[in-house]
C-alpha cells in the first residue's frame, strides 16, 4: 500500500521516517539538544526517565511534569547527536506499557505556533488496526511528520480517530488530497483539517512543559496561537513599529470581560454603520466567532459579513476575501490564526480595525496592525486587565513615542500587575 501511494503522490520512499526532511521542523538534527516526551506512563518517574534517556548519551537536565493525566517531560542532552539517537529510538515506542511520542524541542515549537493552521489533519473511520505507527508511516509519504497519534481508550483499543501534524501547510494539503476516502483495512478514510474543537478528541496534545505551560496558557488566551514567524515573512519590526507611529486614530480600552467587549462592539457598529466605504475588519479567537455574529446581525445583513478561521474551506476563504475586496463584505470577522496569513491578505486595509482579543506578544500586535490597519484606520483594541503584566509595558511606552494618549486604566492595570 505504501508503495502504491508513494508512486502516485510523488512522496519519499517507503520506510522513510519523520525527520528525514531538511525542511522546516526537520533541518539536520545536530543542533537540537533538547527533546520533548509525552503520553508517558504515571508512574515513570523523574530519576527512572533519566536513567533511561542516559543510555543514549549524556543527559543534562530533565524536567517532568504531570497534570490531567497529562504527564510529559523535557530532557536536555549534551550532545545533539544524542539527542537524536533517543528521539528516533523511542517515537512511538512502549515505555513501561505505553506508547510514547517524542519530538525535538524545535519541532515543538513549530507545532505550537501551527496548531490551528492547515498543518494539522484530523483523520478519522481509521481500521482499528492501524495505530500510531501505521498512520506515521503512510503519513510520510507526502512530507515530514512533526507528530501523529491514534487515540486509544483505557484498553489500549483504537479510536478510530488520528492526527498528523505536518511541518507546511503544501504538505498535509498534499496528504489531504491522497489519503481522503482511501480505503485502509476495511474503513476509506476521513480527512480535513484539524480545528480547534477537535482538541478534546485526544490526549496529551498540551505541548507544554514547565515554564513552557505558562506560555501555552498565553496562546491559548490569546489569539488562537497568531503566526507571524514562518517562512511567508520576512521579520521587519521597524516598519511595523512606523506603521503603529503614524496612526491618526488608536483607541486601546481596557475591558474586564467578553460581555463588556460585546456592548462595546455594539457601540462600535452603532457609531461606524460599517458600509462599502468604512468596512470593518474584527480579529478574534475562534470561539468567540457565533458571539460576534449574533451582534452584527443586529446591524447588518447577513450578506454584509463574513468569517474566516483556520477551519474555513479554501473555496469559502476566497469568496470572503473577494467579497471584502469588492466592498461588497462590510464586516470581515478574522480569528487570529489566521489574520495575519499570506493566504488571508486583503486588498486594501480596513477603515476600522476591532482587536476583540489581544494577541500574545507586543510584536505581533504591531504586525497585525501593519497587516491589516495603515495611517488611517481607525484601530480600538479591547485590552483584558491580566494581559498588564506581558503586555501593558511595550504598549505604554510605543504609545508615548508615538505622542498617543495613554488611557488612565492601562496605567492603573500596569501598576497593580506589578505590585
Amino acid at each position: 500500500l505504501k508503495s502504491a501511494i508513494a508512486a502516485v503522490a510523488g512522496g519519499p520512499e517507503p520506510g522513510a521516517m519523520a525527520g528525514d526532511s531538511d525542511g522546516e521542523g526537520g533541518q539536520a538534527r545536530s543542533e537540537g539538544v533538547g527533546i520533548y516526551l509525552c503520553d508517558l506512563a504515571a508512574e515513570l518517574g523523574r530519576d527512572e526517565l533519566w536513567e533511561f534517556l542516559s543510555r543514549y548519551g549524556e543527559v543534562s537536565n530533565v524536567e517532568l511534569a504531570d497534570d490531567s493525566g497529562d504527564r510529559r517531560a523535557i530532557a536536555e542532552f549534551v550532545a545533539g547527536e544524542a539527542a537524536e539517537e533517543a528521539k528516533t529510538a523511542l517515537h512511538l515506542a512502549s515505555l513501561k506499557g505505553r506508547t510514547c511520542r517524542c519530538m525535538f524541542v524545535h519541532d515543538l515549537k513549530v507545532i505550537r505556533r501551527t496548531m490551528e493552521s492547515r498543518n494539522r489533519l484530523l483523520v478519522q473511520s481509521l481500521d482499528p488496526g492501524v495505530g500510531s505507527r501505521g498512520l506515521r508511516d503512510v503519513g510520510v509519504l507526502f512530507g515530514n511528520v512533526l507528530d501523529c497519534k491514534v487515540e486509544v481508550n483505557e484498553e489500549d483499543s483504537s479510536r478510530s480517530a488520528g492526527f498528523l501534524h505536518y511541518s507546511c501547510e503544501e504538505e498535509a494539503d498534499k496528504a489531504s488530497k491522497f489519503l481522503r476516502g482511501m480505503q485502509i483495512g476495511e474503513f476509506a478514510l476521513e480527512v480535513q483539517p484539524f480545528r480547534a474543537k477537535d482538541k478534546e478528541l485526544f490526549s496529551g496534545c498540551t505541548y507544554a512543559i514547565g515554564k513552557m505551560e505558562e506560555e501555552a496558557a498565553l496562546d491559548g488566551d490569546e489569539a488562537d496561537g497568531e503566526i507571524i514567524f514562518d517562512d511567508e515573512v520576512q521579520e521587519n519590526p521597524s516598519a511595523w513599529l512606523a506603521v503603529f507611529s503614524t496612526l491618526k486614530y488608536h483607541y486601546l480600552e481596557v475591558v474586564a470581560d467578553d460581555a463588556a467587549k460585546l456592548a462595546r462592539l455594539k457601540v462600535l457598529m452603532e457609531l461606524y454603520t460599517p458600509n462599502q466605504d468604512q468596512q470593518m475588519i474584527i480579529i478574534t479567537k475562534t470561539e468567540k466567532i457565533p458571539s460576534i455574529m449574533e451582534v452584527l446581525a443586529e446591524f447588518c445583513e447577513p450578506v454584509d459579513c463574513a468569517t474566516i478561521d483556520s477551519s474555513t474551506p479554501e473555496d469559502s476563504r476566497s469568496e470572503a476575501i473577494e467579497g471584502f475586496d469588492s466592498g461588497n463584505t462590510f464586516v470581515l470577522t478574522m480569528s487570529g490564526s489566521v489574520a495575519t496569513r499570506r493566504f488571508c491578505d486583503l486588498a486594501k486595509p480596513g477603515a476600522v480595525l476591532v482587536n476583540f482579543d489581544m494577541p500574545a506578544t507586543f510584536k505581533l500586535y504591531l504586525y497585525r496592525i501593519f497587516k491589516r490597519g495603515s495611517c488611517n484606520t481607525r484601530v480600538h483594541s479591547f485590552f483584558e486587565p491580566k494581559l498588564a503584566k506581558r503586555l501593558a509595558e511595550p504598549l505604554m511606552a510605543a504609545m508615548e513615542e508615538a505622542g498617543q494618549e495613554i488611557p488612565e486604566a492601562l496605567i492603573d492595570s500596569y501598576a497593580r500587575a506589578e505590585a
